[in-house]
């Protein structure tokens, strides 16, 4: 009688600990929702505040961490941010938006190397990964490593389907340090076709006119329109060109 009470005492024993995990994964779960609502509408110290609760009683949960990364990155708290995505990497290095997000500080902090060096362990754990590709691109202009730019901007161009603009500006402002105008020119067509209110876009695809086909009344026209949108750059160029 007294084992058949001792078993029976643990069974109860057994499933009151399955249930206290279980709900407490489900709370975690729920936390986690809020917090990144709560970083969605700017309110990043509530979303650490929760995380931090989570934290009381799951102390490894990595997707908490790099959710807590990224409110730190938002607040411009970028040594948090930088040690907290690199915790979660420690407690699960499995996760390719871990990589990327502490690569996105790194590029921030203008530690371009190993910015690249994560976007690469990003990219080699997802593959289809179109910022990663786009973002270590702008890292390899930085470090002088051009062609493997140019390659990168071309996957996240594929990858994307041709709709980021990104891609198209900032490759275009590559090739015009190359004086590859009239490429950058067609870049620049479509990252004007995809923002038609970006600026700098105009501004640029003014410069690559320039370059390609000298000073013209087009060129002209297109820093009417940068300007108009607000680029200081144009206004300057039209003060050299357009008198």
């Amino acid at each position: 009688m007294k084992n058949h009470l001792r078993l029976l005492n643990l069974i109860i024993g057994l499933i009151s600990i399955f249930s206290i995990s279980s709900c407490n994964s489900n709370n975690s779960e729920e936390q986690l929702t809020q917090a990144k609502q709560k970083i969605d509408q700017g309110k990043y110290r509530e979303a650490i505040s929760i995380i931090e609760e989570i934290e009381r009683h799951s102390a490894n949960n990595h997707e908490a961490l790099n959710v807590k990364g990224v409110a730190y990155f938002l607040m411009q708290e970028h040594s948090k941010a930088l040690g907290t995505f690199s915790t979660a990497i420690e407690i699960d290095s499995t996760h390719s938006k871990y990589f990327e997000n502490r690569a996105n500080v790194k590029r921030h902090l203008k530690d371009n190397k190993g910015a690249i060096q994560d976007y690469t362990r990003a990219i080699a754990l997802q593959g289809n990964n179109a910022n990663a590709f786009l973002n270590r691109a702008l890292c390899e202009i930085n470090t002088g490593y051009t062609e493997e730019a140019l390659a990168d901007f071309n996957k996240a161009e594929q990858l994307s389907a041709g709709k980021d603009m990104k891609v198209f500006f900032y490759r275009a402002k590559l090739l015009m340090t190359q004086e590859r105008f009239e490429e950058a020119i067609v870049d620049l067509d479509k990252a004007i076709d995809l923002a038609p209110n970006h600026a700098d876009s105009f501004y640029y695809r003014a410069m690559a006119e320039t370059g390609a086909n000298g000073v013209s009344d087009k060129v002209c026209e297109l820093l009417r329109k940068a300007n108009n949108l607000g680029s200081d750059a144009a206004a300057s160029a039209m003060a050299e060109y357009c008198q």
